[in-house]
């Protein structure tokens, strides 16, 4: 859900940043050094978000422990930690900035440089309603399933 909200607020965004790109590929930028760009900026992202949901949950270990009952650890520095940590915030950033990259470094320049629509009212609107759709099915399909794991834990 958070890769598909990630996705739907970088391409609403990129009407904001549509002068950038275009000034970039007027000095010569070609689109693979800006689908390499917004790309890294993602992949930064997903990790600056991995390692405050880090803190933000060791901070809440305690209380969290105290009001199930049982003791939860999590061991940092292991290996079986480290390993899929990194490779699951590599894959979250890939996955959320391949559209936004892609769609951002496919612009015309003439068109953005005068301040054409980048995409058309209707289309904007199509996908971005898609996108919540999809969001808001798979938040629902993940409820039930979540409530029954708890229920076998506590």
């Amino acid at each position: 859900m958070a890769i598909i909200n990630y996705m739907n607020l970088s391409t609403a965004r990129s009407s904001l940043r549509a002068k950038e790109v275009g000034i970039r590929k007027t000095i010569g930028a070609n689109k693979w050094s800006l689908v390499k760009q917004i790309m890294c900026e993602s992949i930064l992202m997903a990790f600056l978000a991995g390692f405050l949901a880090l803190m933000i949950g060791q901070l809440f270990i305690g209380p969290f422990n105290l009001l199930v009952g049982k003791t939860i650890e999590i061991q940092f520095f292991s290996t079986a930690f480290i390993l899929p940590f990194f490779g699951l915030k590599l894959f979250i950033g890939i996955l959320s900035g391949i559209y936004p990259s892609l769609m951002l470094s496919s612009f015309r320049i003439i068109n953005v440089l005068i301040g054409w629509s980048i995409l058309s009212i209707e289309s904007r609107f199509v996908t971005s309603k898609t996108k919540i759709r999809a969001s808001t099915n798979s938040m629902l399909s993940l409820i039930p399933p979540a409530g029954n794991t708890a229920k076998n834990y506590l």
